[in-house]
């Protein structure tokens, strides 16, 4: 009776044991990638009001979430904690530490949706019963609505972790020590200009066990934050294939991902960085949902402790030299003598909408930059370039015709002078500069006196042996507007954005 019942108790904690096991062994990955839905929101900036409304819809149920506020920004904004689960394991969340970095909140939304939908699955249930999720999503709200980096008092809350001279920065080391959470998840955005160090691919997500002291030691603590990196290195190939890097790991002693491998919670740093045609990370807001899901089941089951810290080490680093838009080749016209460089363009985003698009384009760099890699290239060999020209808008009437603006591409023409104020302007495929604008006045003190002024401004009245006039130098910091001609081959690029193409008008 004595041997049944033993074996009776071995065979039960191995069901448990083989009970987690099974839903990573049986790809849970795929799981959350077929059963994503995102949460739809107005922004992809999205602002502290638009996070609490969608909190509000959370069920009520408190057997699943508990949602307290903990605390007020420097401006009296709300700070929440989330509390999801009922297990001995405890796992930390923050996003938005800097408010300009909005991808991870947006997935914490969609993981609170989908668990939400979901109570009754196996696996949620499975991750509800073995682990107490805490959640601060937003923890920089101020900065989130003014969409910058910083908090309100201008202080980086990240570099804040010793002094805790910020509310936001001292919410957040009050929930860690309250908690004492085992995991960390430091969840942010880099810029979209990384490239995997071992084959330059475009890196979509960055990874690090950050250090806790100079040395770049590995302790217990470090090494279970190792392993979870390796995990969802690997396990998100599928989807982001030479897409993931690990990020710097200078040790910073100001920093709290630094700071929380020191005080004992196993600390991941989650960046989001860049995927093509994907200006607002809808897709690597994915990624973060299945990411953090997935890692939730490899804690649960403790099926992590199974990966070596040498995976970690394999992880190729985080290398930058993307750009937006890279020119290669081109010839430049000049009245010195022509010559060849290539050009890279950085877009700026508009994020005042979801989806979000692209929307102007400044030069960063020319020259010789075999070093760069573009997101999107054109190869410019045996192309001129020119600077765009710009013309008077005489009649808004003639916008109305797709030929008139065609015919203003064809000769060159990226720039409008006006006196009208029109809302066509944000479709047309040239700059409007308004007369008495601060770009119009710039004009007026830099282009080339010799050949070109201006009388009679108060009537819009423009002088010069033709109605163009050139526009802007080429040159780092100034809209990329340009002209690229072959043959009968021609490009236009307005601030970053080609515009016209061997005789197709495009984004308009």
């Amino acid at each position: 009776m004595k041997n049944l019942l033993l074996v009776i108790l071995f065979l039960f904690y191995n069901s448990i044991y083989c009970f987690g096991q099974f839903y990573t062994n049986k790809n849970v990955v795929d799981y959350f990638e077929q059963n994503y839905e995102r949460v739809p929101v107005t922004s992809i900036a999205i602002k502290h009001n638009e996070l609490i409304n969608e909190l509000k819809k959370l069920t009520l149920d408190k057997n699943i979430f508990l949602i307290e506020e903990i605390g007020k920004s420097y401006e009296g904004r709300s700070i929440n904690l989330i509390k999801i689960g009922n297990g001995d394991i405890r796992i930390l969340l923050w996003s938005q530490m800097h408010g300009d970095e909005p991808t991870a909140t947006l997935a914490i939304l969609d993981i609170l949706r989908f668990i939400e939908k979901n109570k009754n699955d196996e696996v949620v249930k499975f991750i509800l019963k073995k682990l107490e999720i805490l959640i601060i999503p937003m923890l920089n709200p101020d900065g989130a609505d003014r969409f910058t980096r910083r908090n309100a008092q201008d202080i980086d809350i990240n570099r804040d972790a010793l002094r805790l001279q910020t509310p936001e920065g001292r919410i957040l080391k009050g929930i860690r020590d309250k908690y004492n959470p085992l995991f960390a998840f430091n969840l942010h955005d880099q810029e979209p200009y990384y490239s995997n160090s071992t084959c330059d691919s475009l890196i979509g997500l960055a990874l690090l066990a950050p250090a806790y002291d100079e040395q770049k030691s590995t302790n217990d603590v470090r090494k279970r934050a190792k392993q979870i990196v390796a995990f969802i290195y690997n396990s998100l190939q599928k989807y982001l294939p030479g897409k993931i890097a690990e990020y710097d790991d200078e040790f910073e002693k100001r920093a709290f991902g630094d700071n929380m491998q020191l005080w004992g919670s196993s600390t991941i740093l989650i960046e989001s960085g860049g995927f093509k045609n994907d200006p607002g990370k809808e897709y690597l807001r994915k990624m973060n949902f299945i990411a953090l899901l997935s890692s939730f089941v490899a804690i649960a089951d403790n099926s992590y402790t199974n990966i070596s810290v040498e995976e970690y080490d394999k992880i190729p680093k985080n290398k930058r030299k993307y750009c937006d838009l890279l020119i290669k080749n081109g010839e430049v016209v000049s009245t010195n003598g022509n010559y060849i460089i290539d050009i890279a363009i950085n877009y700026e985003k508009d994020l005042s909408t979801s989806p979000a698009k692209y929307y102007k384009g400044k030069i960063i760099d020319l020259g010789d930059l075999s070093n760069y890699k573009g997101i999107n290239e054109i190869d410019a060999t045996g192309y001129l370039i020119y600077p765009g020209k710009f013309s008077i808008l005489l009649s808004l009437d003639s916008l109305k015709s797709k030929n008139f603006i065609v015919d203003l591409l064809l000769n060159g023409v990226t720039n409008l002078i006006t006196n009208y104020n029109f809302s066509l302007e944000e479709k047309l495929p040239f700059n409007v500069v308004k007369v008495g604008s601060s770009a119009f006045e710039w004009l007026k003190n830099n282009v080339n006196e010799k050949c070109f002024y201006f009388s009679n401004l108060e009537k819009n009245s423009f002088i010069k042996d033709n109605v163009f006039l050139s526009h802007y130098k080429i040159g780092l910091g100034y809209p990329a507007n340009l002209f690229l001609v072959r043959g009968k081959d021609k490009i236009v690029i307005i601030q970053g954005m080609i515009k016209y193409y061997n005789g197709e008008l495009l984004n308009f």
